[in-house]
């Protein structure tokens, strides 16, 4: 133990620092004072700060506005599909009638001939 305890006091015993050492820890705690205030000297007037947070807030605003915009397109497109899926639909039923009012007339069933689809027997 009496090892050890005498590496450490020989580890922690004072010693000069080198020559000018002093004066580089000075000049590079004064630089960093100086970009410290450099920085932040801009915001510390409160009418830029106010002038920031509203630029903040009109972009903010602006991004939302164009999202809903995208979501009101994304929404109409998605109802314009479902309205043209109805209308083929319909169409279909439509044809579908038509040609079975031309084949009865005729004298044929158009179901035996397979000529009439229904949602489920479709090519």
């Amino acid at each position: 133990m009496r090892a050890f305890e005498d590496e450490l006091r020989s580890a922690l015993r004072r010693r000069e620092p080198p020559a000018g050492f002093g004066n580089r820890i000075l000049s590079r705690v004064e630089a960093e004072e100086r970009k410290a205030v450099l920085r932040p000297r801009l915001f510390r007037n409160p009418a830029v700060r106010w002038l920031a947070a509203a630029a903040m807030a009109c972009v903010l605003l602006i991004g939302v506005a164009l999202e809903r915009r995208a979501m009101e397109r994304r929404l109409q497109a998605h109802r314009a599909a479902q309205e043209a899926i109805l209308a083929l639909r319909i169409t279909r039923y439509e044809l579908n009638h038509a040609l079975d009012r031309a084949m009865r007339r005729g004298g044929r069933d158009p179901r035996q001939e397979g000529q009439i689809f229904s949602p489920k027997e479709q090519p």
